[in-house]
């Protein structure tokens, strides 16, 4: 997958995880719904026709970097898939 395409899933992904802020205990805390698979992952990437081997790869590099699950996905894959933009790493992958 390219760069537009990872950009695209990791934004369909936050959407449908419904990152919010909620209250608990009178204290504002940020809240999301993962049932903790990659049942949002799959379902987005066959949504971009993104099948077969290049599905595999996919999630294969999500798990490799710290997607355990759809939310771990945003949290730890999204920013080691991403190209950083910063000049000091060469604008290469994290990963």
């Amino acid at each position: 997958m390219n760069d537009e395409q990872w950009k695209f899933f990791f934004k369909e992904l936050e959407k449908r995880l419904n990152f919010r802020y909620t209250y608990l205990d009178g204290k504002k805390i940020k809240a999301w719904d993962c049932d903790k698979s990659h049942r949002l992952s799959t379902n987005i990437l066959s949504e971009m026709k993104i099948r077969g081997l290049e599905m595999e790869h996919a999630m294969d590099l999500l798990f490799k970097t710290g997607g355990k699950c759809d939310c771990e996905v945003i949290f730890n894959s999204k920013p080691k898939i991403l190209i950083d933009k910063d000049p000091a790493k060469n604008g290469k992958r994290q990963y």
